[in-house]
């Protein structure tokens, strides 16, 4: 095994004198330290520029699952509030509070009126069985008088509170 002290990556020659010695550099050694130092240079900053988008991307997920945090959060207290306001007399206190109210059965602004009038007898077109086949005409007659006398009464009874 030959030992490698001999090479020198820059010989040295010295000069008459004692005076100070002369270096000279082989062009293709450092070519090759060159080559090799922006190498090293360019994976370094490789390695640096991945681990800061590493970094910002930690950031960003850190950021959005606080996000998603805060809003489960807030999911669940809606969720309470609901379970809360599910009762009917909660849900009327609630609404008392911020100002809703239930129209009044008198209102005639929020109300329908129905007019129906009673025909004065069946319309019923010739060759046609009558609808209660059992019972004669005037029988029919009578008892779709007396309902339709019976719904009128109905109507005008008043509403009570």
């Amino acid at each position: 095994m030959s030992k490698r002290r001999d090479v020198l990556l820059l010989s040295y020659k010295r000069r008459r004198g004692g005076e100070l010695p002369v270096v000279r550099a082989s062009p293709y050694r450092v070519i090759y330290f060159a080559t090799m130092l922006v190498l090293i240079g360019l994976a370094g900053w490789l390695y640096l520029h991945q681990a800061s988008q590493v970094a910002a991307y930690a950031r960003t997920i850190r950021e959005q699952e606080w996000e998603k945090e805060r809003l489960h959060r807030d999911m669940v207290a809606l969720r309470a509030e609901i379970a809360q306001l599910r009762s009917f007399t909660r849900l009327q206190e609630f609404a008392e509070r911020h100002g809703y109210e239930l129209p009044s059965a008198r209102e005639r602004s929020r109300s329908l009126a129905l007019v129906f009038e009673a025909p004065s007898e069946p319309v019923a077109s010739p060759g046609e069985s009558p609808l209660i086949p059992e019972l004669a005409p005037e029988v029919a007659r009578g008892f779709l008088r007396q309902v339709v006398a019976e719904f009128e009464q109905w109507l005008r009874t008043p509403v009570e509170e």
